[in-house]
C-alpha cells in the first residue's frame, strides 16, 4: 500500500473512531523494488496523533506480527 493510502485510512479511522482500534500488522519494514518501504502502524498512529495505546502483544498466528489495540486519546473511563 502507498505512504499516501496508509496516511489516508490512518487518519479517516481516527476522524471517525468512538471505540477500540484493532491493528494486527507486521513489522519487518521491509523494502519491496518499487514500492514504498513498510511501515509500523504504531509509528503511523503516532505522527496521525489522537490515538492512546491500550495494547500491545505479539500475534500468536503469524510469527513476525503485531497485534496493537487504540482508542481515542480523549476517551476517558477506558483503561
Amino acid at each position: 500500500m502507498a505512504w499516501a493510502d496508509r496516511w489516508n485510512y490512518v487518519t479517516q479511522i481516527r476522524r471517525i473512531l468512538r471505540g477500540y482500534f484493532l491493528s494486527i500488522n507486521q513489522e519487518s519494514g521491509v523494502q519491496f523494488p518499487g514500492c514504498d518501504p513498510e511501515t509500523r502502524v504504531g509509528d503511523l498512529v503516532e505522527r496521525v496523533g489522537g490515538f492512546r495505546l491500550v495494547s500491545r502483544n505479539l500475534y500468536w498466528m503469524w510469527k513476525g506480527y503485531i497485534e496493537e489495540v487504540f482508542i481515542p486519546e480523549e476517551t476517558s473511563g477506558i483503561p
